[in-house]
């Protein structure tokens, strides 16, 4: 009884000692995730603009049912915007793409321009995201993988570890 209660506190002390290392993990690939998916989807947006001459826009999404500029972190939605009023109108606009997120360990959000603060838009005659410029931010809860992605013009994403507003 005494030896299984010597292995019992031993694993115990490896498990604790070991605990804060799996959570530097955990956060390191939420950090990965939200990277990697955020680039698949806005290229995707970017090829539906383009290929099929749509209106495309990526929102901030709790549930993939609606926009929300303060739900980057939960989820990205991909829209078709038919009526061309820029927000996601039920029964008219066409969903395409729910990318749920929902971040343990940090926060995501889109820092865009004045004409579209709140959502990344792909224009139809171009694919290109004309005047949604910005760049989304990621900063876990210990600060230490923070990035932004930056996009450029021509829809591109580029990768910085510097200037990352939390």
């Amino acid at each position: 009884m005494v030896e299984l209660l010597i292995v019992v506190a031993l694993m115990a002390i490896l498990v604790t000692s070991a605990l804060p290392s799996i959570v530097q993990v955990l956060q390191y690939y939420e950090r990965l995730k939200v990277e990697r998916i955020t680039k698949q989807l806005l290229q995707e947006a970017r090829n539906t603009a383009f290929s099929l001459r749509h209106r495309i826009i990526v929102c901030g999404s709790r549930h993939g049912d609606q926009c929300n500029a303060a739900d980057w972190h939960h989820g990205m939605l991909m829209f078709h915007d038919v009526n061309l009023d820029n927000r996601f109108t039920p029964d008219v606009d066409v969903i395409l793409r729910f990318e749920p997120l929902n971040l343990k360990y940090g926060a995501w959000q889109w820092r865009g321009g004045v004409s579209a603060p709140n959502f990344v838009r792909f224009e139809h005659t171009s694919g290109m995201p004309h005047s949604s410029f910005g760049s989304f931010h990621y900063c876990d809860f210990e600060q230490k993988h923070l990035f932004r992605l930056s996009m450029r013009n021509t829809g591109v994403l580029v990768k910085y570890t510097t200037d990352v507003r939390c």
